[in-house]
């Protein structure tokens, strides 16, 4: 009789004091705290803005800092650093602020303002400095739904609507009882206004190559020689339809493992861009993106 009181003795005292050396295998310790950071270093061969990318791959650094308030109010510093850039050291630098709402049964929004300053004109979006966001999404086990909402402004203004279907395998403890690793695949549809990427192209003179058959002594075209000569010409940014429209799609996914505070995500998306200018047909392309992030 003794022996039986004393279990369940021991297993009040050790609740009181957080010390759960009783059943611990199915005890589990909040250690949720109202403040929490995440800071991060981001490369990749290029960044997506709204469907569109820059048009020659460029390798870039940028590390970040987040933090979030009780799961609610969140706020965003980052800077990006594109080593084969000449002009400054930071390519731009970035400011964000927000807020989440948890709305129940597995619906969430979020809304945000970002300001960035840019320091060069050879990134996509340089002309909109400012942004407006609001996101929407649904989150359960077969296919999560996002929809992303923003308007940017500075020397131009555009709207941009993003639709996200996307679907994880999760799986816990594979090493350590701390562990987890992620494999979400997602597909997404931007739709929006592309003033900010008529901007880009006409303030970098972006080219196109032409390869013309080369002409005989007759100043005729030679057949069937096979010669050619390869030219570049400045793209007609006149051409872009600014109207909204789809912009692209991307199909993607990545792999996230988790270990404590630690996380290593590498990731891949195969990019489908549309309303090109017509005498720019860029093509389709595989970005590639490694993150290294630590929480706090």
């Amino acid at each position: 009789m003794k022996i039986r009181l004393f279990i369940p003795i021991l297993s009040l005292i050790s609740l009181f004091i957080n010390v759960p050396f009783l059943y611990a295998d199915d005890a589990k310790i909040d250690t949720t705290t109202a403040h929490s950071f995440q800071a991060s270093v981001t490369t990749g061969n290029n960044q997506i803005n709204k469907g569109k990318k820059q048009e020659a791959n460029i390798l870039y650094i940028k590390p970040a800092l987040h933090y979030s308030y009780k799961e609610g109010l969140f706020a965003d510093f980052s800077c990006a650093y594109f080593p084969t850039f000449k002009k400054s050291n930071i390519d731009n630098f970035a400011i964000g602020i927000g807020y989440n709402f948890d709305l129940g049964s597995n619906l969430s929004s979020s809304l945000g303002y970002t300001f960035t300053k840019y320091y060069s004109d050879l990134e996509v979006s340089a002309s909109s400095p400012n942004e407006l966001s609001a996101s929407f999404g649904w989150d359960n086990p077969v296919i999560a739904p996002s929809l992303n909402l923003s308007y940017s402004f500075g020397s131009i203004q555009d709207i941009y609507t993003g639709l996200d279907l996307s679907h994880s395998f999760d799986f816990e403890h594979l090493f350590c009882s701390s562990d987890k690793l992620s494999i979400p695949i997602s597909v997404s549809a931007s739709f929006g206004t592309t003033n900010f990427y008529k901007e880009y192209v006409k303030q970098n003179k972006i080219t196109k190559k032409i390869a013309k058959a080369n002409a005989n002594a007759n100043g005729k075209a030679k057949n069937n020689t096979g010669s050619t000569t390869t030219t570049t010409e400045v793209v007609d940014y006149t051409t872009i339809n600014t109207k909204y429209t789809l912009t692209g799609l991307a199909f993607g996914t990545s792999i996230s493992y988790k270990i404590a505070h630690l996380s290593l995500t590498p990731s891949v998306s195969y990019q489908i861009p549309f309303n090109q200018p017509s005498d720019l047909k860029s093509s389709r392309s595989i970005i590639v993106s490694f993150q290294i992030a630590y929480s706090f």
